[in-house]
């Protein structure tokens, strides 16, 4: 990345305040001789593109603090927990309700008829 053009005497060369960059650092270059000078490592910031939301990913990149230089943008997670699923979040037993109905019959039939004996004897 560069920046606006201007010199400046650094150790017998002219630089320029253009940054100059690649992957691993940043520098000044002599206008005369095309030298770096005032060679650095990059100094990264996480910086958010687009911020994520319950539904939708956001993205986020690093980028130099000195020079500008930016790295591949990455993507943020959605935030949402069921968000992408419609049917919901699984909670309980998923299981068939039959042998419950066949526990409710049984102890209800066995109810009544333990009534319908008991009055039988007092009639008696």
């Amino acid at each position: 990345t560069e920046s606006a053009p201007a010199v400046v005497t650094v150790a017998g060369h002219n630089a320029g305040t253009v940054w100059k960059s690649d992957a691993d650092s940043h520098w000044h270059e002599c206008a005369d001789c095309d030298e770096k000078l005032e060679e650095a490592s990059h100094t990264f910031v996480w910086v958010t593109d687009k911020e994520a939301t319950e539904t939708e990913k956001g993205a986020k990149h690093e980028e130099c603090s000195v020079c500008g230089y930016e790295k591949a943008a990455v993507e943020i997670p959605a935030t949402g927990t069921g968000a992408t699923d419609p049917a919901g979040p699984q909670t309980g037993e998923t299981g068939s309700l039959l042998p419950w109905f066949i526990l409710l019959f049984v102890s209800a039939g066995s109810l009544t008829g333990a009534s319908l004996y008991a009055r039988r004897r007092k009639e008696q």
